[in-house]
């Protein structure tokens, strides 16, 4: 049976109220006169639902579902009141009511407007604590099955942990809860420190997540990515949902990588250096004997081993460049900053169509453009056109490299970016495409052969951005 708290002035109504509510069998109803009397007695034993006046003395109706609410709870409430105007049905939904009947007419249709309301009410909150607990198991599922420790962390200690916090944190959940959190998380103050800007949030208003360090109960030291926002958005004070996944055993995998490549890169740039060095010794001696006027038949030999160690020294100069690829994090670049302009010679016209259009990718763009530029005037012969082309269609970013040489022949399309090939080291166009690719960019050559070279770049989407309101 529903029990009722009835709140109004007049106890003969309420005494009508009472006996009409109690003949249904459904009900039963205790009833107070004033405000300060109904929460007395409904924070002594919480009634299923409150039926108030406007106003009532202390405290009128409105601001007594007011302190309800803000003290978080959420007893079904319903204002029963002579005024009907629009601004107090306003006020009453606003500060949290359920529903709202006006008095008047004959004792029985009025009671009847109020019996069908506190149906209506009483429905539609078993309907949302139905929906509420489907949802609640739902999420204790995924919480449940998720590799991550999530808790709530109110005032200085967590409540609420989940299984796998606890199993990651060596505590209890009793242990949790009488835990000062500067103990398990000694960087709490800094990190849950509000932004001075929106740059490390989310635009739900949530952290992004941060690498941090935990330690557990025994004192082993957890490297974790944690996020946390407020439990209720509109009443942050009330609780900060944390969510760390465990990243110690990937930190350190990650860090003995680091070590392993900068102890290669380490001997790889030891082992260019002397190699260099040989090769300077190897050179000044080939000057050396032909100073002496060797014969001719030792000076073709000499001609073809200063030959051989340049080609040694261009790919150890390639390894040092290759080696540096993707090591430094890709970042958003313009393309109009990268471009070659102040290389063109005279007699060379250079124009651009990509305004402000920036791409992520590898430091080593610049790069990119360098060795296109290059191959130009290297192998296009009499090049006097260069021209850079942005063009965005449905599969993405278009970008167009074009000269007006020779061109490259059909057969030639392809191999052009294998390492080697070529009539120079064969490492440039090579290295364009290896540096495009760490970010997902493509180049291939689409040009005709005789009326020039055209090199299209592939972005996809995500991949290239325009400035806010400067697209096209």
């Amino acid at each position: 049976m529903l029990r009722i708290l009835g709140v109004d002035d007049d106890p003969a109504l309420l005494e009508d109220c009472r006996r009409s509510l109690n003949e249904t069998g459904l009900f039963t109803i205790d009833t107070a006169t004033s405000a300060g009397t109904a929460m007395q007695v409904h924070n002594a034993a919480p009634y299923d639902l409150i039926i108030s006046d406007y106003p009532v003395p202390e405290i009128n109706g409105i601001p007594l579902v007011k302190a309800l609410r803000e003290q978080g709870d959420t007893t079904p409430f319903i204002i029963f009141t002579g005024r009907g105007s629009e601004e107090v049905v306003m006020q009453a939904l606003s500060h949290g009511a359920d529903g709202y009947v006006k008095k008047g007419g004959a004792k029985g249709e009025q009671f009847a407007r109020l019996t069908a309301t506190i149906h209506q009410v009483i429905g539609k909150r078993k309907a949302e604590d139905r929906a509420f607990r489907v949802e609640n198991d739902l999420l204790a599922g995924i919480i449940r099955t998720v590799p991550a420790g999530v808790g709530i962390l109110k005032g200085k200690t967590i409540t609420h942990a989940s299984e796998h916090l606890c199993t990651l944190t060596g505590y209890t959940r009793e242990e949790l809860e009488t835990t000062d959190i500067h103990t398990l998380w000694p960087d709490a103050d800094t990190c849950l420190l509000p932004p001075a800007d929106g740059n490390n949030h989310t635009m739900n208003g949530n952290a992004l997540p941060v690498e941090t360090r935990w330690q557990r109960k025994d004192g082993a030291i957890l490297r974790v990515l944690l996020s946390h926002g407020p439990l209720y958005s509109v009443h942050p004070e009330r609780g900060t949902i944390i969510c760390l996944f465990d990243i110690t055993m990937h930190m350190m995998a990650d860090d003995a990588l680091r070590m392993a490549n900068k102890k290669l890169n380490l001997l790889s740039s030891i082992t260019r250096h002397d190699i260099l060095n040989k090769i300077s010794i190897i050179d000044s001696n080939i000057i050396f004997i032909q100073k002496r006027n060797p014969p001719k038949e030792i000076d073709s030999f000499l001609l073809k081993i200063g030959t051989t160690t340049r080609a040694i020294q261009t790919q150890i100069e390639f390894s040092r460049v290759y080696q540096d690829l993707g090591s430094t994090d890709s970042r958003w670049q313009k393309i109009d900053s990268v471009l070659p302009r102040r290389m063109v010679p005279e007699g060379v016209q250079f124009q651009t169509t990509c305004g402000d259009v920036e791409v992520f990718a590898d430091p080593m763009l610049q790069k990119v453009f360098f060795n296109l530029f290059d191959n130009s005037l290297r192998h296009g012969g009499h090049v006097r056109n260069l021209q850079v082309t942005c063009r965005e269609g449905e599969g993405g970013l278009k970008i167009l490299w074009e000269d007006d040489g020779v061109g490259i022949p059909d057969d030639e399309k392809e191999r052009v970016f294998e390492r080697g090939y070529g009539k120079n080291t064969g490492l440039g166009l090579f290295l364009v495409r290896e540096i495009l690719g760490i970010t997902g960019i493509t180049i291939r050559e689409t040009g005709t052969p005789g009326k020039g070279a055209v090199f299209e770049m592939s972005i996809p989407r995500g991949v290239y951005r325009y400035p806010v309101g400067k697209k096209g």
